[in-house]
Formats: C-alpha cells, structure tokens, sequence
C-alpha cells in the first residue's frame, strides 16, 4: 500500500485531523453520558425546554412531553454520532499507522499513537465538571418545584 510516502504536508496533517476527531468525540461522549443521567433522573435540560405560553393542564402536559421526546431525540442522535466518530478515530489511526509504518519503520510508534490520543484528558475533566454542575442545578430546581407543589396541595 503505497500513501506516497514522506510528503511534507502528511506528517503534521494526519495527527491534527486525528487529534480534531478525538476532541470531537471527547464532547460527544460527554454529551451523551449528561443527556442519559438527564434520562435516568427524568430531567429536561434548560436548552431543551420548551416556553409555556398557555398555563391550560393539557397544553403544559403536551409541552412536557414534547420536550422529553426533544431530549431522547437529541441522546439517540449523540449515540450514532458517538458510534460514527468511534468508526473515523479508528480509520485515522489505522491511516496513521500504516503511514508511520511505510515513513519510519525503524522507530517504535505505539507510544506516539498513545500521546495522540491521550490529548483528551484535560477537556474531558472540564466538559465533566461543567455537565455535573448543570445536573445539579437542574436536580435542585426539580426539587424545589417538587417541593412547591407539595406546598400547594
């Protein structure tokens, strides 16, 4: 397999575009797993609320519901999206690979793939810390709403 080996430009081509992908898919995964603990406690997250104009209990109910199909929607196309970066990540580093291979063959290149790819540890902290925050703040508006209608009734 012949990748017209040693041009100028690959070299710093191919591990930018893979390490575009892996940040990429760092914010994707991230997305995902806030949306499905969104799920799990049955939270709506604030971009995905709809406005309630008309406080009629059937018009609330249909609005709620249609912000709940928004989230699920929204988790179910991270999901593919998550499965396709997976799918691109993969065929960068077999590219890489392979062209690392046919350039250097000398050199032992596992720990080079390795750093290329643990460039994601430090935007995956931040998007972590940002995601559990909003979790909380929506647990605690969800708990003070619950806490309203106890009151009322």
């Amino acid at each position: 397999m012949n990748l017209e080996p040693c041009m100028e430009k690959e070299p710093m081509l191919l591990p930018k575009t893979l390490r575009n992908y892996t940040k990429k898919r760092v914010r994707v995964d991230e997305h995902s797993h806030f949306l499905k603990k969104c799920k799990r406690y049955g939270l709506i997250p604030n971009g995905l609320r709809l406005k309630i104009t008309t406080f009629n209990k059937k018009n609330i109910e249909l609005i709620h519901n249609t912000s709940r199909k928004l989230r699920n929607n929204l988790f179910e196309y991270r999901y593919k999206e998550q499965r396709m970066m997976n799918i691109e990540i993969n065929t960068q580093n077999m590219i890489l690979k392979l062209y690392l291979k046919d350039c250097q063959s000398e050199h032992e290149h596992d720990e080079d793939l390795y750093w290329i790819n643990k460039h994601d540890l430090l935007p995956r902290e931040k998007l972590i810390d940002r995601h559990e925050r909003k979790l909380q703040n929506l647990i605690n508006k969800k708990l003070k709403v619950d806490d309203n209608n106890n009151n009322n009734n």
